[in-house]
C-alpha cells in the first residue's frame, strides 16, 4: 500500500514488536521479500524525533544524512518466502482493508 504511493522498497525497517519477538520476526520475514533490517532501538518514533530534530538544528544536512549516521542496526538473513503466508497476506490485501 505504502508502495502504491512511493514506489518500490528494497528494504523493510521492523519497529517494535517486529523486532523484539521472535515469532513476529519470523512471520515477517515469511510475509515480505525486501532484505529486512533490524535497528538496535526498536522504538521507531524516538529515534525518528531524534533525526528529525538533529537536522532541525543543523547537526546533519538532510534527515536522509542523520538517519545514515545515528540510526544502528543489522540487516537480517532473507528466511525465504513461506507460500502460505504469501497467500493469506494477499488475500488480506484483497479485502482491501486500508483504502
Amino acid at each position: 500500500m505504502l508502495e502504491a504511493l512511493t514506489g518500490p522498497r528494497p528494504n523493510l525497517v521492523l519497529q517494535a514488536l517486529a523486532s523484539r519477538e521472535k515469532p513476529v520476526r519470523e512471520c515477517a520475514g515469511r510475509l515480505f521479500t525486501q532484505q529486512k533490517f533490524f535497528p538496535e532501538n526498536s522504538e521507531a518514533s524516538l529515534l525518528g524525533a531524534a533525526v528529525v530534530g538533529m537536522t532541525a538544528l543543523g547537526a546533519y544536512p538532510s534527515i536522509s544524512e542523520a538517519g545514515k549516521n545515528m540510526v544502528r542496526g543489522q540487516a537480517a538473513e532473507p528466511s525465504g518466502l513461506n507460500s502460505t503466508a504469501a497467500r493469506l497476506y494477499a488475500r488480506f490485501r484483497e479485502q482491501k482493508v486500508i483504502s
